[in-house]
């Protein structure tokens, strides 16, 4: 077993992997008896030798036995999952976090990004990813920080999937860089962020149709990204993995599976304040990192590897985000880059972009 620490959808039972596999464990135990008690049951039918009765009432208690471990560890877990939920109420939380990142958007003269966005490269054949470690991998360089993949379905769909690296320039919009320091800002303080933006063109330049169920992937602010596109309404979003994102304060609402992974060690994850739980699967992990390298501590490759972990556990909660995506189809992966302009209040006003 690994260090993984899961919260279930919801944020009401938190417990490390290896309960969670022993309640799993467990409960199969549970059905499993029982349907021995019910198959007894009716071949005894009305013929009862000696000793029969007593060997059914038997193994009633042992299921009731069995039954009671089980509910005892979810309780113990919903216990641990309310000393967690005090523990970040302790945090400093999504309101304090919004009106910081909307102050900071406001010095810099308002903030009202016009997007451009570029295809650089496409690429035919490709399988589709399996798992959610091969799906962190192949998130882009941030040469390139939006990728791609379309997959045709059989019911005339095609499968689509999202890739949005992290923050490429660390400025408050100093450069022409819609992955820049203010799309975090923007994306706490819920306005229209310029990363966003540029995934949604890139996503309309891909031919993504409305009807096209659609898994977004994203580390870092990449992630922060991908949970705003998910839960827009605005696509039929049947996915959401994000690595190292700060989004406490985006709880999932929408009717579909997600998979948050943090590194308890990573600081960016904090960057999102904390807020109330959603239906995400939450796994967090240690990075293995050495504390004083912060770059490695959020790097995407640490993600990869704690998604490996998450790959090869027991514990079905995890991979319920995967479990109906399509095997074995083949499409196309294409590569975006993007540029912005901000455009101060004066120059939106007059219509004019600030660059």
């Amino acid at each position: 077993m690994t260090e993984l620490v899961i919260r279930a959808p919801g944020g009401h039972r938190v417990a490390t992997e290896d309960l969670w596999w022993l309640i799993d464990l467990l409960s199969g135990v549970v059905s499993r008896a029982e349907e021995t008690t019910s198959q007894l049951r009716r071949e005894a039918g009305d013929y009862r030798p000696e000793g029969w009765a007593l060997l059914t009432h038997s193994c009633e208690q042992w299921v009731d036995a069995v039954d009671h471990v089980s509910r005892s560890l979810q309780e113990y877990t919903e216990r641990v999952a309310e000393q967690e939920q005090f523990r970040t109420s302790l945090m400093l939380g999504q309101a304090v976090f919004g009106a910081i990142s909307a102050t900071a958007l406001d010095m810099g003269g308002g903030y009202h990004p016009a997007v451009s966005v570029h295809r650089r490269a496409v690429e035919h054949g490709v399988p589709i990813a399996s798992g959610v470690a091969e799906r962190l991998s192949r998130l882009p360089e941030s040469e390139n920080p939006i990728r791609i993949e379309r997959y045709p379905l059989a019911d005339g769909t095609t499968h689509t999937e999202v890739f949005i690296s992290g923050t490429r320039e660390w400025s408050l919009g100093t450069e022409d860089d819609p992955f820049d320091l203010r799309s975090n800002f923007a994306l706490v303080a819920g306005v229209p962020a310029a990363a966003s933006i540029a995934a949604r063109q890139a996503m309309r330049q891909a031919s993504v149709s409305p009807r096209d169920p659609v898994v977004f992937i994203g580390h870092s602010q990449g992630g922060a990204v991908a949970t705003a596109l998910a839960e827009s309404g605005q696509f039929r979003t049947v996915g959401l993995i994000t690595a190292g994102a700060p989004v406490g304060h985006m709880p999932v609402r929408g009717d579909y599976p997600a998979l948050r992974i943090e590194h308890s060690d990573d600081p960016v994850v904090n960057l999102g304040g904390s807020g109330a739980a959603g239906r995400e699967v939450v796994v967090t992990g240690d990075s293995g990192a050495a504390a004083w390298e912060l770059s490695a501590v959020h790097a995407r490759e640490g993600y990869v590897q704690t998604a490996g972990d998450i790959d090869r556990s027991p514990v079905s909660l995890v991979h319920t985000v995967v479990a109906d995506m399509p095997q074995g189809v083949s499409g196309q992966s294409h590569l975006f880059d993007a540029t912005e302009a901000v455009i101060d209040d004066d120059a939106a006003t007059a219509g004019k972009t600030g660059r």
